[in-house]
């Protein structure tokens, strides 16, 4: 009978904490948070009981649960790092130092510096790029939707909400796909006629929904969307080299876009690298945000003398 107790409650246990991260599954930073939310929280965990915790900046500060969560996932790793343990994620992120209002301090600078490459990109675009070119809108359209992509990871990285994260990742696959759509058509689709042109638009916009339908209208499969996202990273990658390879004696300028190519596989790779923040700042995702910041500036060089 103790031993049907003893597996219910493990299997309780697990059933909470299926969707745990090490960290945050910890006995001793569950207890943490839940003394922090009676001493500090009122009853659904957004404001504080009293004057017990003051934040410059009011309208802007944490949520109180999430800062119970913030406080205690320090004791934890004192804990862990007495013990000689690896660094655990909490609630499927590392930890990181906050800086001032801001969760994700290095992410959120290099996504910022990649809004900007990106308005340099586009105002570069519309002021020397000729107008008449086959390929002056796409690339224009591009700059717009990188612009919107990494003003929505700015934001994310600025404040984890679940708005902004879902915003993230959907405008960071429709960066992801319109590049590949680009890399595609410049290849195939350039010289074909109006109607495959409008065909080839018309599927990717209504892929492109489907994906935004499927991962809005239930529980967001983090699974599916970072497959979409290598596959179609992959592909324009690799489409990218072959093309470059095939055509780098005629079209010098390929050069530029093999320079992309190389950033873009190197942020890559540090995305599946994956590993806890240096001084608890710098981590792999946000290096991959840095290596992307001149991708802008290589693809205007390649556009330009494309397009000539």
């Amino acid at each position: 009978m103790l031993d049907i107790v003893k597996c219910s409650l493990l299997l309780l246990f697990c059933t909470k904490c299926i969707n745990c991260s090490l960290g945050d599954s910890f006995p001793s930073y569950r207890e943490c948070v839940t003394d922090c939310r009676g001493n500090m929280c009122d009853t659904d965990g957004n404001g504080y009981q009293r004057a017990v915790y003051y934040q410059p900046f009011e309208s802007l500060r944490w949520r109180c649960e999430n800062e119970c969560r913030y406080l205690c996932m320090w004791q934890t790793l004192v804990i862990f790092e007495n013990k000689g343990w690896k660094t655990p994620q909490f609630h499927g992120k590392w930890p990181f130092l906050r800086f001032l209002i801001f969760q994700e301090p290095a992410s959120m600078i290099f996504s910022l510096m990649n809004f900007v490459t990106n308005f340099i990109l586009y105002k570069r675009l519309t002021t020397h790029f000729r107008a008449s070119s086959s390929m002056y809108l796409v690339y224009v359209i591009l700059s717009l939707v990188a612009m919107n992509c990494w003003l929505w990871s700015t934001l994310f990285h600025s404040r984890d909400t679940p708005f902004f994260e879902t915003m993230d990742y959907l405008c960071a696959f429709s960066l992801n796909q319109y590049f590949f759509s680009i890399v595609f058509y410049r290849i195939f689709i350039v010289s074909r006629s109006n109607l495959i042109k409008f065909l080839f638009t018309s599927a990717c916009l209504l892929f492109y929904v489907n994906h935004a339908w499927y991962l809005t209208t239930r529980d967001f499969d983090y699974t599916y969307n970072m497959t979409a996202n290598i596959v179609f990273a992959t592909t324009s990658i690799v489409l990218t080299l072959l093309w470059s390879y095939l055509n780098w004696r005629t079209l010098p300028h390929v050069q530029n876009l093999l320079v992309v190519s190389g950033l873009l596989a190197l942020g890559g790779f540090f995305e599946i690298t994956d590993f806890p923040p240096m001084l608890w700042i710098l981590d792999s995702h946000s290096l991959f945000h840095l290596v992307t910041v001149p991708i802008p500036l290589f693809l205007y060089k390649f556009a330009y003398h494309d397009s000539k």
